[in-house]
């Protein structure tokens, strides 16, 4: 099978884990591989072996959109398009139209995602869902995996057409992990690329305002702060106890996140996060951590009984729930236990090889 695979990300180390990484670097060993990639794009050594890696000479997404136009003529023999539910799918439906290519869209995130949600990003998202709904209705299939009844519904996509997954990860590349010592004080780990003011952190820092209160701990933020995030952290009044890593290499992540004592998602009861499967939780099962997270429904889709759930969230609830792990490490060690034992159903080399039986059933018929 010939396959073109088309994406703006990034795909450094640090991202092995995301979908359209795995896709990449699964797909590479069983069909003939081209990825059409931004012209400033990191590539690992990994990916770089395994696949052919063409990389737009223009600049940007509508740089890379004009330069597939382009090349397209020499790639016309491929079997299949794979595109990000992005504006790669106008690529996707003239490939489709004019050229009769099969179309996947690998939809790993929410199509035109809204962090700001300002009047004009909302009314933006708007107007992209109502010119995009029919083009991306036109594709041959689709890879999901976010929760489809959420705003993923706005496109109406033919379900008989959706192939559903939960996220997955790597799991070998943390079976081999030494054990590491714990930070000598309690430590609470929280984790995000970038942290912005309305996911979570503000919940965690008033909680943790309420835990100090009860135990010596420090809080340990790995990852980039945004300036609104910046200044919760400088008007925290002990910020003292807390450690802010900024950006760390994936490695470096799963070290701090075993030395650390619990693993805290803290987010709030939103649409957006309501409908995400985060990586990040299903890593902390993989290394065997004790995890508190929220109520929200991808969340408790994808941990369940091996973390510790805030039913009602709320500072004074989340502060609770990491008490009393403190207070009870034999209930620590028992959520570590779980969590350890469920990684183990989000196994990208699993998931990777269903998705290609679909690929190949899609090929299949238009021959």
């Amino acid at each position: 099978m010939k396959l073109i695979f088309v994406t703006n990300g990034s795909l450094d180390h640090n991202f092995r884990n995301f979908n359209y990484y795995q896709r990449i670097y699964h797909f590479a060993y069983w069909t003939e591989e081209t990825v059409f990639v931004n012209h400033d794009a990191l590539i690992s050594n990994e990916i770089q072996n395994i696949c052919k890696i063409i990389k737009s000479n223009l600049k940007g997404k509508t740089g890379l959109f004009f330069y597939l136009l382009i090349k397209f003529k020499k790639f016309r023999n491929c079997d299949l398009i794979i595109t990000e539910p992005s504006s790669f799918c106008l690529f996707g439906v003239i490939s489709k139209v004019f050229f009769k290519k099969k179309w996947v869209i690998d939809i790993w995130d929410i199509p035109f995602r809204d962090l700001k949600l300002s009047f004009f990003s909302k009314l933006k998202r708007k107007l992209q869902v109502l010119f995009f709904r029919p083009i991306f209705r036109k594709a041959d299939l689709f890879i999901v995996s976010i929760l489809p009844d959420f705003q993923l519904k706005e496109f109406k996509l033919p379900e008989q057409k959706m192939r559903c997954f939960t996220n997955s990860i790597f799991l070998d590349e943390h079976e081999s992990l030494p054990s590491l010592d714990s930070f000598e004080k309690f430590t609470i780990l929280i984790q995000r690329s970038q942290f912005y003011k309305g996911f979570g952190l503000d919940l965690m820092l008033n909680a943790f305002y309420l835990i100090l209160k009860k135990i010596d701990a420090q809080l340990l933020i790995v990852g980039k702060l945004m300036p609104d995030a910046k200044v919760l952290i400088d008007q925290f009044p002990f910020n003292e106890k807390i450690i802010e890593t900024g950006f760390v290499e994936h490695d470096e992540f799963k070290r701090l996140a075993l030395k650390s004592h619990i693993c805290v998602i803290p987010y709030p009861k939103t649409v957006d996060l309501e409908q995400i499967y985060p990586i990040k939780a299903i890593e902390f099962m993989a290394l065997g951590k004790a995890i508190v997270y929220t109520k929200i429904e991808g969340l408790y889709r994808l941990i369940g009984e091996a973390g510790m759930m805030v039913n009602e969230i709320s500072a004074q609830n989340l502060a609770d729930k990491i008490c009393y792990l403190y207070e009870h490490p034999e209930e620590r060690l028992e959520l570590e236990r779980r969590a350890k034992e469920k990684s183990k159903l989000f196994d990208a080399k699993i998931k990777n090889e269903l998705i290609f039986q679909y690929l190949k059933e899609l090929v299949k018929k238009s021959k």
